[in-house]
């Protein structure tokens, strides 16, 4: 069924011709335009991570290993695994459209991710940059790469609390409530709202599209970048 137009609060316009005019692109849904999460979103976080923030390496993604000492064996299939230059891991959920769910099916992957080691990790990304390369990358060499990617220490402990980054074309209330109580009620716990929106360009006889992702939530804080009086040193100073 036709979805209907799509609603975003971003305006794209493109600048063209000897005028130099101003045309708007019209939004539109993603699932309109044939893009899927894993064949289209999945690749394009791994081509380019700095939507996640800057510094994030991919470590693995549609990681579904999550045995138990008793035998158990848990079906959960995590999209994005990454790893920023603290040595936190980045666990990313990805979807199309909008999902009233995604944030639980996050914490759930926050969770298993939690109980990775700096072994099991190597192990993970040994397997996914064989799986990308076709050839074998041993588990030494998976480990010297995350290991040159954290600047400076990295301590075990920050392994056992993820981020958390949720990216879709927008979210439902019922995320936006449990996300904002979370983060209040847990100041240790990092969760993102991350938008990707298309927008098609005017006048394109194939209906070429383009992408923009942003961070929805946490918001910046604007008092940071307010000026006050003062002889405060700034950045031009030092």
């Amino acid at each position: 069924c036709d979805p209907g137009p799509m609603q975003s609060d971003i305006l794209m316009f493109t600048v063209s011709g000897p005028a130099q005019r101003c045309l708007s692109m019209p939004s539109s849904h993603l699932a309109t335009l044939g893009i899927l999460e894993a064949t289209h979103l999945e690749s394009w976080i791994v081509e380019h991570p700095e939507v996640l923030g800057d510094g994030v390496k991919i470590v693995a993604t549609q990681y579904d290993k999550w045995p138990s000492g008793s035998g158990d064996l848990a079906r959960e299939r995590l999209d994005v695994l990454g790893l920023d230059s603290s040595g936190q891991l980045v666990v990313v959920e990805l979807k199309r459209g909008t999902d009233p769910r995604i944030h639980l099916q996050a914490i759930t992957y926050a969770a298993l991710v939690a109980g990775f080691s700096k072994e099991t990790l190597a192990e993970a990304h040994a397997e996914y940059l064989s799986r990308g390369r076709g050839s074998e990358v041993s588990v030494a060499e998976a480990h010297e790469l995350l290991e040159a990617h954290v600047d400076g220490a990295w301590d075990d402990d920050i392994l056992t609390v993820p981020k958390i980054i949720l990216l879709a074309e927008d979210f439902s209330a019922q995320t936006y409530t449990t996300v904002a109580w979370l983060s209040g009620l847990t100041p240790n716990l990092n969760i993102e709202m991350h938008t990707v929106n298309a927008f098609l360009l005017p006048d394109s006889t194939t209906q070429q599209s383009c992408v923009v992702f942003r961070r929805l939530y946490p918001v910046v804080d604007p008092a940071s970048r307010v000026l006050t009086p003062g002889l405060g040193t700034t950045a031009a100073d030092a």
